[in-house]
């Protein structure tokens, strides 16, 4: 019961705050709606009929059903590519605001593990469930706002850009802000245990700082060691199952669309070696594992910092 209270508690607080609904949704869909229509203004049918003609004779007899089907996956990857990484940083803006609820949360639980049956465990399990379902919600207004917008872009609404695996993604998006608020808590408690409460502002923004600089490097340059990172892993098993296409790490995300062997042999790419998801999935839950591990220790120590040395700037 206790975790179903502070869960309530702060779903209520953080529906309620205006900094989430704008930077973690409609934030978000600013950059989706440039996506589309700034960003995706080249991307035409007819731009494709020239690059699928330098390998594929335009008299062939099915070129014009090959460029079809070639312009359906172009349009389907490009979208899809353009979600996991809005994704990411609408999960990474929530974790700016996880920042100050844990380190402000400190203060009260002492009282209430010292004058109630409640324990810290329970007290940010309903925390944590509350920043899980806050992220579904926001993850379900993009993926919606990104259907809707993309189709219309590309198609006109007369085709959906549908994701093959819609429970995949946000099992991912779930799991996804299970990180962001363990990460987010071992950021909050290093302030407290530092007794450096003006570093609040600035340490709140890591999640979106390493989120933004991993996952563009992750789009644009790509490594194995990049995509390893859990901003990255939480990126890729969403194109992942957006798409439905293998995983391949040592290329950038936006040549992921490579991993298609129909694309690839119309267009004459290299194919690559592709890595199983449950590599990521244990990869990430790792990083999960690390850093529970941290602010469970964390949480020990900060019992030592008062109250006033963490409201005090």
């Amino acid at each position: 019961m206790a975790v179903l209270r502070t869960c309530k508690f702060y779903l209520r607080s953080l529906f309620k705050d205006p900094y989430y609904w704008f930077w973690a949704v409609f934030f978000m869909l600013f950059w989706l709606v440039m996506g589309a229509f700034v960003f995706g203004s080249t991307m035409t049918k007819d731009s494709l009929r020239k690059e699928l003609a330098n390998h594929i004779p335009s008299s062939m007899p099915g070129f014009e059903s090959i460029l079809e089907d070639a312009w359906n996956k172009t349009t389907f990857y490009y979208t899809a590519g353009w979600y996991s990484g809005i994704a990411l940083y609408s999960l990474a803006s929530i974790a700016i605001g996880l920042v100050y609820y844990v380190y402000y949360s400190t203060i009260p639980i002492r009282y209430l593990t010292k004058y109630s049956r409640a324990s810290p465990t329970r007290f940010y399990a309903g925390l944590t469930l509350a920043a899980v379902t806050v992220s579904l919600v926001a993850a379900g207004i993009l993926i919606a706002s990104t259907i809707v917008m993309y189709s219309y872009r590309f198609h006109e609404l007369s085709k959906l850009i549908l994701p093959k695996n819609l429970l995949g993604v946000f099992a991912t998006t779930a799991v996804g802000g299970v990180f962001m608020f363990f990460f987010s808590t071992t950021l909050a408690l290093i302030v407290v245990v530092l007794r450096k409460p003006k570093l609040l502002g600035m340490i709140s923004f890591v999640p979106f700082l390493l989120s933004y600089a991993l996952g563009m490097a992750g789009i644009y340059v790509g490594s194995g060691l990049l995509h390893l990172s859990p901003f990255n892993l939480i990126m890729l098993l969403i194109y992942h199952y957006y798409t439905g296409t293998p995983i391949v790490l040592d290329i950038p995300a936006t040549m992921m669309w490579q991993t298609d062997p129909e694309l690839s042999s119309w267009l004459g790419t290299t194919t690559h070696q592709t890595t199983d998801p449950l590599t990521l999935w244990l990869t990430l839950t790792l990083w999960i594992l690390v850093f529970v591990g941290t602010a469970l220790a964390l949480l020990r120590v900060q019992k030592g910092v008062s109250v006033e040395e963490i409201i005090s700037y």
